[in-house]
This record gives C-alpha cells, structure tokens and sequence, in this order.
C-alpha cells in the first residue's frame, strides 16, 4: 500500500533542500573566503555524500567528510575556517526549529511534567558519592586542561582569525 506518487514528492522535496542548502553554504564559503574560488559543483558533491554518510553511519560523521572534500576542492581554506561556516549554516537551523518548538509549546502537544518521571535517570551525583575518584578526576581533568591551555596558547590566534572568517557572512 505504498503510493509512489508521494515518495517521489518526498525525494524531489529532500533534493530541493539539498540543492538550496548546498548554495546557500557556497555563498557562506565564499563570504569566508573571498580570495578563493569556490564552485557550487564541489559543495554540492560534498554536501551531497556528507548527507549520505550521516544517513548510514551516526553522529553527524558526514560533516566530517564534508568539510574533507571542500578543503580539497578550495585551495588554502583552513579547517577552523570551514568548521565555522558550518556553524553559520546551523545558527539558520537553530533559528527556525527554535520558532518551531515555540510553536509547538503554544499548541500545548508536548507532554507535561508527569510524564518526566518515566524517563531514564542519569546519576550526576557518582562524583559526590565517592569523593576519592571524583577528586581524581576532577584534578585530572584540571590539570589536562592547564596543559592543553599552554600548548594552544600559542595558536590560539591564527584559530580565531580563521574562526572569524567562517563567520564573515553574519557581517
């Protein structure tokens, strides 16, 4: 009982979102990167596996290959720079599913308060129950993280001017 004529409309749906979305991270890749020539046919491939990976394969891993596939197809982009364009890209999705979910909670169809206690717990609390190993981590962590601060002080610089460039189009 599957009606074809609705599967079709739904592929030519997600392929509509691709090819926009595609262009629209083309235009924040140019913004970011104006010395270089960037062409929709390389985001379109990369965007195009990258939404194929993260269908196969969990955690948003395709971001992965897409960021891989454009920094070869534009010479002398920085990773920090293409991560940032793609923040800029989620900063829209951020926007609109935020207007969504407001929406939706005007329409009161999310469930209420009662039905929090049938959801699985977390124990936050293990570090306070056994405050030896909370102790150890805790100063380990402290002390990996001092030291990562020391080695990425000296970099830190260059990653935000590339940082900033990804945000160029917000400009």
């Amino acid at each position: 009982a599957i009606h074809w004529q609705f599967i079709a409309l739904a592929a030519c749906t997600h392929l509509t979102k691709m090819l926009a979305r595609s262009r629209a991270w083309r235009n924040i890749l140019a913004a970011a990167l104006p010395e270089s020539s960037v062409r929709w046919r390389t985001v379109l491939g990369a965007y195009a596996a990258g939404v194929g990976v993260n269908a196969l394969i969990p955690a948003r891993s395709g971001d992965l290959l897409k960021l891989f596939l454009v920094k070869r197809g534009i010479p002398g982009a920085a990773y920090p720079t293409l991560v940032a364009t793609l923040l800029v890209e989620t900063l829209f999705d951020i926007v609109v599913s935020s207007a969504l979910f407001v929406w939706a909670l005007t329409l009161g169809v999310f469930p209420g308060p009662d039905a929090l206690r049938f959801l699985p717990q977390i124990d936050w609390l293990w570090l306070f129950q056994h405050p030896r190993a909370g102790l150890a981590v805790s100063a380990g962590a402290l002390v990996l993280g001092f030291a990562a601060g020391l080695w990425a002080s000296a970099r830190i610089r260059a990653f935000r001017t590339r940082v900033a460039s990804g945000f160029a189009i917000l400009r």
